[in-house]
């Protein structure tokens, strides 16, 4: 199965999306009409009416929420400033109030336009996504969104008010990151969420004797030596579901410049840069004492 992925090209006047399988194998060319209309999904029909909500679309190779059109920003400025967005809703939702659904939420809000969000999404009914309740379905979206993967798509409304999907361009994405109009609404849940997962990984595997000197060592050189090789061993462990899309994005530049080649690289620098992994060591020699 191919799925369309967040990249778009230009040949000519034939605009492309750029395709991955469904496990973010080697990306494949999917020629796809930007003129075709998209069928957006309807929940909770009311039985007397049968009017029902719209599902907001997510990002196939994501799993991340479709973002409301950047573009949409210049070409009809608003009555009031831009507000911010959040694509994972409603708050209250009991999916959304975990430690794993508060992350999701985290991940990733947006700037928008204030017109846009209120008078045309949310005044449109949209529902929003549908929300991943485990925590090996929250993994990807949690780490690609904090990490700056935008999909290539993006929500848009006609002159009449009709919802339709855009194609986001490079240039876009760029000035996207540039502005800080995607962002981590809140750094410490992704932070607490990503911590756990690293902390509840087996590392039964690992010699006893290396586990009793990383617990009893007054070496602090070698504790340290010993606790990032145990950190990044769990780590890696913890991330490998998103290891090739995480790979796949670096490689495509739809991630910001700065970010890490790796997935357990940037997992483990979000919960604790390697100056400041004190309380991190403690907590791991906790949990192998335990």
């Amino acid at each position: 199965m191919i799925r369309p992925m967040a990249e778009t090209t230009n040949e000519g006047s034939v605009r492309r999306l750029v395709a991955v399988s469904a496990n973010g194998e080697s990306p494949l060319p999917a020629e796809v009409a930007p003129e075709a209309a998209y069928q957006f999904a309807v929940c909770c029909r009311e039985p007397a009416t049968g009017q029902g909500q719209l599902v907001t679309p997510v990002d196939d190779f994501s799993g991340i929420p479709l973002s409301l059109s950047p573009m949409y920003m210049a070409e009809r400025p608003s009555r009031f400033g831009p507000d911010d967005h959040h694509l994972w809703h409603e708050r209250l939702d009991p999916r959304l109030l975990t430690l794993g659904g508060r992350a999701l939420r985290s991940s990733r809000i947006q700037r928008a336009n204030y017109d846009m969000h209120h008078l045309d999404y949310h005044a449109y009914n949209f529902r929003g996504p549908d929300i991943p309740e485990t925590v090996a379905s929250q993994l990807r979206p949690i780490i690609l969104g904090a990490a700056g993967y935008i999909p290539g798509r993006a929500i848009s409304f006609t002159r009449t008010g009709e919802p339709q999907l855009v194609i986001v361009p490079d240039d876009i994405r760029r000035k996207m990151w540039s502005d800080g109009q995607i962002r981590v609404e809140r750094v410490d849940t992704v932070r607490v969420f990503l911590k756990q997962l690293i902390l509840d990984q087996d590392l039964s595997d690992v010699r006893s004797s290396t586990i009793d000197e990383f617990l009893y060592t007054m070496d602090m050189k070698r504790k340290r030596e010993i606790g990032n090789d145990l950190l990044a061993r769990a780590t890696r462990r913890a991330t490998s579901s998103v290891k090739q899309a995480y790979v796949q994005a670096y490689k495509s530049n739809l991630l910001p410049f700065d970010r890490p080649q790796t997935v357990s690289q940037f997992a483990l620098a979000a919960v604790a840069m390697r100056r400041r992994r004190a309380r991190l060591y403690s907590d791991l020699g906790q949990r192998l004492a335990s």
